[in-house]
């Protein structure tokens, strides 16, 4: 066996993990990413709805006023 075989092939598994690991962040990251405009996209639209009854609900809340 070369001198040097040894040595490359702890760092080509190494690489291989560390590799591994930048894609598992990665993975992580875009998932959380995901969830996090899915919540975004639930609040906008339950917030629209709110507003909605909010705006409906208006006019007998100033009755009493005019």
């Amino acid at each position: 066996m070369p001198f040097g075989y040894s040595k490359q092939k702890a760092l080509n598994e190494v690489e291989h993990i560390l590799n591994a690991t930048l894609w598992a962040h990665l993975l992580f990251v875009l998932h959380c990413v995901k969830k996090a405009s899915q919540g975004m996209a639930l609040f906008h639209f339950f917030s629209l709805f709110n507003t909605k009854i909010n705006v409906s609900r208006a006019p007998s809340d100033f009755r009493d006023v005019a």
